[in-house]
């Protein structure tokens, strides 16, 4: 004969089993906020990177940089010319474009919480000045 306490057995581990579940979902649904508000807190920038005539160039290099604190982070562009900066803390920041042989190009951003900022640049090949003798 199975007694009442025996026979109560996997009543009490499926109680016990949906407290736990209730649990975790409770605090998942209480964390979900600070999560998405963490992510909401930053921003992020890209674009692409051509030159004169519009062709992506692969490799240039991008220097992000926070003009409060000073701090700079180094990318370069892919093969097609583009880059991106994520989990930026909101503020106002420099992009220097770069390439060998092309003339460098400084861009002003603002980074806005939850926000995808877009820069773009095209750098073109310096001047040549020509020489004019004087007689």
């Amino acid at each position: 004969m199975v007694s009442q306490r025996e026979g109560n057995m996997p009543t009490n581990n499926r109680l016990l089993s949906f407290a736990a579940a209730a649990c975790i979902i409770s605090i998942l649904i209480l964390a979900a906020p600070s999560l998405v508000r963490a992510q909401a807190g930053t921003g992020s920038i890209s674009g692409n990177v051509s030159d004169h005539q519009g062709s992506p160039l692969a490799g240039a290099q991008v220097t992000l940089t926070n003009l409060t604190t000073k701090e700079s982070t180094n990318g370069s562009t892919d093969g097609t010319g583009s880059y991106s900066f994520a989990g930026l803390k909101p503020g106002h920041y420099t992009v220097l474009f770069e390439s060998k042989g092309l003339v460098a190009k400084t861009q002003s951003v603002e980074v806005k919480p939850g926000k995808k900022s877009k820069v773009s640049e095209r750098l073109k090949p310096p001047e040549v000045k020509k020489k004019t003798d004087v007689e």
